[in-house]
């Protein structure tokens, strides 16, 4: 006698059927919008950062996941941009996503995706040195690509996602 066979979901294409026959296990997964409704999501907005320029938050955390807004070098003292080039543009940017992430007890360590985004490519090298600086041991995956403009004319803004375990 054969057994019946079921069909679930597939759980990457939800509006097909998974035929189980074809591994022999039956095998129960929740849509993914179940998944995604009772993902806890939290935002932050830390006292030391920069004060956001839109309706954004500094960073979200969900799924074990932190995401942070791209940060452009802003003073967090008096929210203006800082003086001078793409060096001094690159470190006020690079510790204000330190002090972001140090809000839920992340560093750079903890990264796992950055993308930069540079109005001139010609700044590529010098911002190297400087993010190398920021990550020593630990590189996480990267994408850098020249975009036309920048709030408030910066010449660099960074974006980052770290992995936590405990959000």
């Amino acid at each position: 006698m054969r057994a019946k066979s079921s069909s679930l979901r597939h759980p990457l294409h939800p509006t097909s059927e998974w035929d189980t026959r074809k591994s022999g296990i039956e095998i129960g997964i929740a849509a993914p919008s179940a998944i995604l409704m009772s993902m806890e999501i939290k935002t932050f907005n830390p006292p030391g950062a920069p004060p956001v320029v839109g309706p954004y938050s500094h960073l979200v955390c969900a799924g074990g996941f932190c995401f942070c807004s791209g940060q452009i070098p802003l003073d967090p003292k008096t929210g203006d941009v800082v003086v001078g080039g793409i060096d001094a543009q690159t470190t006020q940017v690079m510790e204000n996503i330190g002090t972001i992430l140090s809000t839920v007890r992340l560093g750079f360590t903890q990264v796992v995706r950055a993308t930069i985004y540079l109005v001139d490519l010609q700044d590529f090298a010098i911002v190297n040195q400087i993010y190398a600086k920021y990550f020593t041991n630990h590189l996480p995956a990267r994408s850098t690509v020249q975009v036309a403009a920048l709030p408030k004319g910066v010449r660099i803004e960074i974006e980052v996602t770290a992995i936590n375990a405990d959000l």
